[in-house]
């Protein structure tokens, strides 16, 4: 009747016939199953603490029964799943709650420096405009007298001749170098790209 009653996906109804199948069982194989199934109800819905239990008993009842083992570690191990994601859960939301209280600070002395930052740089645009204007009655005068003395140097090369034509050279023999190697590989042909 209980796995009857699991087929349908009915769990409280089938762990109540394992229960009830449990208690009258007089043959340790019968509780072992019974203890066995209720542990697979309890576990199809994630309740991973009740179906150790149950998996426990199965193996009181038939320590030899490798399938309840198998299901007592893999509950288990989600158990041991769940409470890490609840416990990071939790600390994300500590965080959060840190972060936001921290936000709403940095808010305000942002707002606050802002404030004091607009004030300067009124002052700075100030003092910047008047600079503006004397340079540029200064430039006025030195004007045509700069013209005469901005023509462009040709910048002196680093490299000698030799050493420039060695770094054009370069490519090319690397390339020669990858062929020679290429063709003494054994096996199958190579195709070589002429660049």
């Amino acid at each position: 009747m209980g796995n009857s009653l699991y087929e349908q996906k009915r769990f409280d109804d089938a762990r109540k016939q394992y229960a009830s199948s449990a208690k009258m069982a007089t043959n340790k194989e019968v509780k072992a199953d019974a203890n066995y199934n209720s542990g697979n109800t309890l576990m199809e819905e994630k309740k991973w603490e009740e179906s150790i239990q149950s998996y426990k008993a199965a193996l009181k009842a038939n320590p030899r029964d490798e399938e309840a083992r198998y299901n007592l570690a893999y509950a288990q191990q989600m158990l041991k799943k769940q409470q890490e994601q609840q416990q990071q859960n939790k600390d994300n939301k500590d965080n959060k709650d840190n972060k936001d209280k921290k936000d709403n600070k940095d808010k305000k002395d942002e707002k606050d420096n802002k404030d004091k930052k607009d004030d300067k740089d009124k002052k700075d645009q100030d003092k910047d405009k008047k600079d503006e204007k004397d340079k540029k009655d200064q430039d006025k005068k030195d004007g045509d007298k700069d013209e005469q003395d901005k023509k462009p140097e040709p910048m002196p090369s680093k490299l000698s001749q030799q050493e420039a034509e060695n770094l054009l050279k370069a490519p090319a023999q690397e390339e020669k170098k990858l062929q020679d190697k290429a063709k003494k590989i054994k096996g199958r042909p190579v195709n070589v790209q002429d660049w």
